[in-house]
């Protein structure tokens, strides 16, 4: 096995370290992880276990990751390792984020020249599946390498990480597609045990940094569906980061821990309509029924992209703006 020592972490008395990666700023005994399951203390120590151990390959649309306005309709090669961070009830890659998946490894040199040969049409990697940021130093590693190669790095996470880390990595990432899993202490506390307001000032730093930066919110039947936290989480994010964040509100299906019942079709058009009273982009994921997948100029109501079972189709857009009033537009083309 390949280990990388951690960055981020100071030690402590009894040959305990404090993580300080994330906001869990977890106290480690040696032999043990942090919450994370993936960065333990050896006598002192503590390593980054899965440096360059992946578990999961593809090459998928953008759209899946899902980010809407990043170079839409084109294909990245996706990766993810094992670990996260937060503890979500109803996690659909909890095999990833909470198991033990066989890893292959992979330097950041060859993860790159793997994407080169494999998969030529790919214009970068994406990092997801589980949680990227808790595989900090190989993700800033590639992210390095992909860069000198001319390939994009995308990373979905769920944005829990410390501001020092994050700094580091913002100029290395070109698109995050981050959770907002809900917008209450209590809903986090109760979902996720982690905090919401960490993931808030991420948004808000990755946004002011000029990296693309689109949100998703996976909607829980009766816990945080509620039409009216959903227009103040919209008018937040409106407010801080911009009208013109896209939106993803994803339909909930029992998974992992939680066996509640789908998200009602209403449920989400009653969501989609309280977002976009804030925001200029609301898209609901899982929902094709809705058909509320493509994207409209804000001005004009022009079709701009039009998205349909899996196909994606360039209709109006003149590089970042509307072809037809010249409404820029916050679309990475």
């Amino acid at each position: 096995m390949k280990y990388r020592e951690a960055a981020y972490y100071q030690p402590i008395e009894n040959e305990q370290v404090r993580c300080l990666l994330c906001p869990h700023r977890c106290v480690i005994s040696s032999g043990k992880t942090g919450i994370c399951g993936v960065r333990r203390n050896r006598a002192g120590r503590l390593l980054a276990e899965t440096y360059g151990h992946c578990a999961s390959f593809a090459v998928d649309p953008m759209e899946k990751k899902p980010l809407y306005h990043f170079h839409p309709g084109m294909l990245i090669f996706s990766v993810g390792s094992r670990g996260c961070n937060l503890s979500c009830r109803f996690c659909q890659n909890h095999s990833l984020a909470h198991g033990q998946p066989d890893t292959h490894y992979l330097s950041p040199r060859d993860l790159v020249a793997s994407v080169l040969s494999r998969a030529p049409e790919s214009i970068g990697i994406a990092f997801t599946y589980n949680e990227p940021l808790v595989s900090f130093e190989f993700l800033l590693e590639a992210s390095a390498e992909a860069a000198q190669n001319n390939l994009k790095t995308v990373v979905v996470s769920n944005g829990y990480i410390n501001n020092e880390p994050l700094q580091k990595l913002l100029p290395l990432v070109n698109a995050f597609n981050i959770d907002l899993k809900g917008y209450s202490q209590e809903y986090y506390q109760k979902f996720t045990g982690g905090k919401l307001e960490q993931v808030k000032r991420n948004i808000i730093s990755a946004k002011n940094t000029g990296c693309h930066v689109e949100v998703t919110t996976l909607l829980i039947p009766g816990e945080n569906d509620d039409p009216q936290e959903i227009e103040r989480m919209a008018a937040w994010l409106a407010a801080e980061a911009g009208r013109d964040v896209p939106l993803h509100l994803s339909r909930y299906f029992p998974a992992h821990k939680l066996d509640s019942p789908p998200t009602p079709l209403k449920t989400m058009e009653q969501a989609y309509h309280a977002a976009l009273k804030q925001l200029d982009f609301v898209y609901l994921g899982n929902a094709p029924e809705l058909d509320k997948s493509s994207t409209s100029c804000p001005r004009c109501n022009t079709l701009i992209i039009s998205r349909s079972w899996g196909k994606v189709t360039i209709e109006n857009l003149n590089e970042d703006s509307c072809a037809v009033c010249g409404k820029e537009l916050s679309i990475v083309s």
